[in-house]
């Protein structure tokens, strides 16, 4: 399965031309109804976009100078007072935009699946034109297993077209087979679906060189 952080917002609040950039999360049009989340890898990795920053996610770690970092930092201090808040798991997410607290956000797309589920149809998501995270699930097997041909049966069951997008629809997030969209409703496809256009610019989940220094930038944006 897979699935981004990245923007989300309220369909009757935030008009389609700031849907797709991070610069809606510094939008003073918002202030108190912006939310990002608290979390250093997540928070500081948006403000790396917002600044242009892209190539630090290239290679297999993410790597800010002491300079960028520093900059993220301020872009974050900055963003601080048009904040709702710094929002935690899914719960949080989802009851923001249920009391329409938050009008456009740095959330994950599973929370505002979770809210189109429960019938908040105005809630949206989609992939910032400047890039987004991405995580990916994946099938881990024993090598010490005697049942390798069961196994990969499985494996390609969870894979199929049909049972794929059944467990998209249990787990509010796609596989990564493209044809289960031939076995969603149209509803079903736009809510765990984006334009492939918009995959280009997911970015895949990645250690941090010198995490050390994120933790302590990120404190120092909280406390400021």
């Amino acid at each position: 399965r897979f699935g981004w952080y990245g923007i989300s917002y309220d369909k009757e609040q935030v008009p389609k031309e700031k849907r797709n950039t991070v610069e809606t999360l510094w939008d003073e049009e918002y202030e108190g109804k912006l939310a990002v989340y608290d979390n250093h890898f997540k928070t500081i990795s948006l403000a790396a976009l917002q600044l242009g920053y892209q190539d630090a996610f290239e290679g297999d770690e993410v790597t800010l100078s002491d300079k960028q970092l520093e900059e993220c930092k301020q872009a974050l201090i900055d963003q601080k007072p048009l904040l709702f808040g710094y929002l935690g798991g899914n719960p949080s997410w989802v009851k923001a935009y249920n009391q329409e607290n938050v009008y456009a956000g740095w959330s994950g797309r599973n929370e505002i699946v979770q809210l189109q589920q429960d019938g908040v149809s105005r809630a949206g998501t989609t992939v910032a034109d400047e890039g987004g995270l991405a995580w990916y699930e994946a099938a881990i097997v024993s090598k010490e297993s005697d049942r390798m041909d069961d196994i990969q049966t499985l494996i390609n069951e969870m894979l199929s077209a049909d049972l794929g997008a059944e467990l998209a629809a249990a787990g509010g997030a796609p596989t990564t087979n493209p044809e289960i969209s031939e076995n969603l409703s149209d509803e079903q496809e736009e809510m765990f679906m984006v334009d492939p256009g918009r995959m280009e610019s997911l970015i895949p989940f990645k250690p941090m060189a010198e995490e050390e220094k994120w933790i302590s930038a990120w404190e120092e944006v909280k406390n400021a």
